[in-house]
């Protein structure tokens, strides 16, 4: 609670401290230990595995799976590689082998996992299975990167659809269970801030540090500009920390208000030695208007991509921790939401908010840099080589961010856009 819910990092490491110190030491203890270190510090985490594992050795496979996320973090693909190699069992080893190396689809026999495939849905049926959705929507997925790779697009998306189905069924029981997705959309985000900026006094001062928020739709562009941002500025990139969330969930509920930097602060304690940071958690555009009631002179650096490509890319991805994205009706109606509030905060705040599109930051990236310097204000970087900075990627673009700046990705689903026929007269914006 206090870690997920409240954003009291301090709190959380005191909490396991004292399991440790009394040797209470199980797999979820050592999960919530590493979970505190990994994304801030993913070499700190790599020192403590290399403890952990001396010491706990029938942990080695959950170790191991830490030394993967770390090394894939840092972006290290022979070490990632490496580690995920030793667990080859694992439910989603074929996934991660795919997401670090696109040839290796290349390698997969479709037949086996088309019979695999048949296999799990007998069984589920006839014994009524839960569990077995989970094995289900990996499965599936792996199925449609293969046809994507074959070019058959249309079997492709048949087994997306399927994969999402089944993820969802894995993690929320039921599809008629809309109450996780609700909770998650714009709208709704909306009216919780709201509410808390009722219990917030407004403040307007000059403070050391410059918030930049990169809000948008997920896919859109957002860990590409991140990394952008990072490597020209003397800032901290905080990547999705979720922390305006926890902050309205501790005004909430205990109706007091506080400086929410201090979330920020407990959580990545190296913020002070630069001169701004950027938080990446995209649904931060619910709450922009309670962002700037509290720091006015907060920034906000607005993601686009074409709308189609956004969309489909969404779909694409099975996001793990986003309820509202395994349906296309879903992510269109999530979509809407976000252009609408964000046509509402450009016109109350011109002065807060600037709009990237993705295709500018990948044909004309310097151009870019230039309104993001008018825009912040900022001088730029005086580190001479970037490196000496380490950017850590944590999201589905780890990989991606690393490599080459490239146009391939501007018109990456045009083979799928026939799927979004049938929404066009309903959403206007998907013909922009």
């Amino acid at each position: 609670v206090n870690k997920m819910f409240l954003g009291n990092i301090k709190k959380s490491r005191k909490l396991i401290a004292k399991l440790i110190k009394r040797n209470f030491i199980n797999q979820l203890v050592i999960s919530n230990w590493l979970d505190l270190y990994q994304k801030d510090n993913p070499k700190k985490t790599l020192l403590l595995c290399d403890i952990l594992k001396k010491k706990y050795p029938n942990l080695i496979d959950l170790i191991n799976h830490y030394n993967f996320n770390c090394y894939a973090t840092i972006g290290d693909k022979e070490k990632a590689n490496f580690y995920l190699d030793k667990n080859k069992d694992s439910l989603h080893y074929v996934t991660n082998k795919i997401r670090i190396d696109a040839l290796y689809i290349k390698t997969l026999d479709l037949n086996i996992y088309l019979n695999k495939f048949q296999m799990l849905v007998k069984h589920q049926k006839s014994m009524n299975l839960l569990k077995l959705s989970g094995i289900l929507s990996s499965t599936c997925l792996i199925i449609a990167k293969k046809y994507e790779f074959l070019k058959d697009f249309k079997r492709k998306n048949y087994f997306l659809e399927k994969s999402h189905y089944y993820f969802f069924k894995h993690n929320y029981l039921s599809l008629k269970n809309n109450l996780n997705s609700d909770s998650e959309m714009p709208k709704n985000l909306y009216k919780k801030s709201k509410k808390a900026e009722v219990l917030i006094n407004k403040r307007n001062f000059n403070m050391k540090l410059q918030p930049i928020f990169i809000v948008g739709l997920p896919r859109s562009g957002s860990s590409i500009l991140e990394k952008t941002i990072f490597e020209n500025f003397n800032i901290k990139a905080c990547g999705e920390t979720q922390i305006i969330q926890k902050y309205i969930i501790n005004i909430l509920s205990k109706k007091q208000n506080f400086d929410f930097l201090n979330l920020y602060k407990n959580e990545f304690r190296d913020i002070d030695k630069f001169e701004g940071f950027t938080d990446k958690t995209l649904n931060n555009f619910s709450y922009i208007n309670l962002i700037i009631k509290y720091y006015p002179n907060a920034k906000f650096i607005n993601c686009m991509r074409n709308p189609k490509e956004n969309v489909l890319s969404i779909f694409n991805v099975i996001f793990e921790n986003q309820p509202w994205a395994h349906s296309l009706e879903n992510i269109l109606d999530y979509a809407n939401q976000y252009f609408i509030l964000m046509d509402k905060f450009k016109k109350l705040y011109p002065k807060n908010i600037l709009t990237i599109k993705h295709s500018d930051l990948v044909l004309n990236k310097e151009k870019v840099l230039e309104n993001i310097f008018d825009f912040l204000k900022m001088k730029k970087n005086t580190i001479k080589n970037p490196l000496t900075k380490s950017f850590f990627g944590t999201t589905e673009s780890q990989w991606q961010i690393r490599q080459k700046v490239s146009n391939k990705f501007l018109n990456k689903y045009s083979k799928d856009y026939y799927i979004l026929d049938k929404y066009l007269k309903k959403y206007k914006w998907l013909n922009q």
